[in-house]
């Protein structure tokens, strides 16, 4: 009989005990109690049944000044536990542990994790950074702090079936504008009409965002084609096998530094930032993965990779899309609808059309996401704003020198070598 001691008083606390001692239990399968600490998963104590005491959890420093942060597990140990719940398919910690002894047979799978883990130096390596005053993590994976996590983990048990089109990105990718093109690829009708849905029904009822909303009240019950968006992790999300269509647009990490630093300044005062956060602390949460979506390169690769392997997934990116936008719908449709691909080759105007109704221009002019999703704070804070300049190379403006060398570096450590890197070579020079 296995005992975990947890001490489930603090929500942002939670996803580390789980993880550790789901790691730890893997690893060491006999021990009677895992006695778990915050620090990470190396920190862990194990002692016999019985003489176990649960450590007091900490959240370490002061808050409010911008100069204490949750400081979670490594980005490392975050990683391999999406990984290890991909493996188990399990969403809560009594499933993951009943499937243990599968996955340690798994040579190709858990061992490979199980030796990682054992690999990782004492202090857990880079820690997850975030300076929101009460940070969400739920199984291990960062969410926005006001989710409701009921509905969250309706998002992580979801099954993706035949006639599910998911758009799993990370955000500030252009998420929104590929939401758009999906829906008007199969809606061509609407297109033709000019009669596009307005961002809040988009969001809220045509394309809804799983880990805000659920599924239950969403898209379980409803007929195919089942549009859903996510920034779920790829091992998290993604089913090989499945007969749903994952689809992925990716951008350089420049780019979307400054898009999401400035989305997430704009939302402060709903998160709890410190009031003098500023892009040096916005640098600190991203390169440890702290942010929603996690680690950028990771869940960037990742995808990359997954859209050449499997049949099921399309990758394309968004500096294509603003570069190539006819290309890169016709690409799109073909992989989701090949007869609204073939309307729209034998259509030119419609192909215009959709196109045009779609710019980022005429999306900024559709109203309401603003006051569905957070409240009305656009008015507050217009840096906030769901659609911003969308450029490509706009970063070269926003970084100071420092800036530009810390995420430059973390970039080739991370993508050095890959075709990633040198797709983006020219926007990030």
């Amino acid at each position: 009989m296995v005992h975990v001691l947890m001490n489930t008083g603090r929500n942002n606390e939670i996803h580390e005990l789980y993880l550790a001692s789901t790691c730890l239990f893997l690893l060491r399968p006999t021990a009677d109690f895992f006695c778990v600490t915050p620090a990470s998963v190396q920190s862990a104590i194990c002692s016999p049944s019985g003489s176990a005491e649960t450590p007091a959890l900490g959240r370490g420093g002061e808050r409010g000044r911008g100069r204490a942060s949750y400081r979670g597990p490594s980005r490392e140990s975050l990683h391999m536990f999406t990984q290890i719940r991909a493996l188990c398919k399990t969403t809560t910690l009594d499933e993951t542990v009943r499937c243990r002894r599968q996955l340690r047979g798994r040579v190709d799978g858990c061992e490979s994790i199980v030796e990682r883990l054992r690999a990782m130096p004492a202090d857990g390596g880079r820690t997850v950074v975030n300076y929101e005053a009460r940070p969400t993590f739920v199984d291990g994976i960062p969410v926005v702090s006001h989710f409701d996590e009921r509905l969250v983990r309706e998002a992580l048990r979801y099954e993706p079936r035949s006639g599910d089109v998911i758009l799993a990105t990370f955000p500030k990718t252009g998420t929104t504008w590929c939401q758009y093109l999906i829906w008007g690829i199969h809606n061509l009708d609407a297109v033709e009409a000019g009669s596009l849905p307005t961002v809040e029904d988009m969001l809220k009822k045509e394309f809804p965002y799983i880990e805000l909303l659920g599924t239950q009240s969403t898209i379980a019950e409803r007929d195919p084609p089942r549009f859903m968006k996510s920034h779920l992790p790829p091992e998290v999300i993604h089913r090989p096998l499945s007969a749903a269509k994952f689809v992925s647009c990716l951008r350089n990490p420049f780019d979307v530094a400054v898009s999401y630093f400035h989305m997430r300044y704009g939302r402060r005062h709903l998160t709890g930032l410190p009031p003098n956060y500023g892009f040096d602390h916005f640098l600190e949460e991203m390169l440890t993965g702290g942010l929603v979506g996690g680690d950028h390169f990771q869940h960037s690769l990742s995808w990359y990779e997954r859209g050449k392997k499997h049949d099921n997934v399309l990758v394309f990116f968004y500096e294509e899309l603003k570069e190539q936008p006819s290309k890169i719908v016709l690409q799109l449709a073909e992989f989701l609808n090949p007869d609204s691909a073939a309307r729209l080759r034998a259509e030119p105007g419609l192909l215009d059309g959709l196109l045009e109704q779609t710019s980022l221009n005429n999306l900024r002019r559709l109203t309401g996401v603003e006051s569905y999703v957070e409240g009305d704070f656009s008015l507050l804070h217009p840096t906030s704003a769901l659609f911003r300049k969308g450029v490509v190379g706009g970063w070269r403006s926003s970084f100071t020198q420092d800036q530009e060398r810390k995420l430059r570096e973390a970039y080739e450590e991370a993508l050095g070598g890959t075709e990633l890197y040198d797709f983006w070579a020219k926007h990030i020079k």
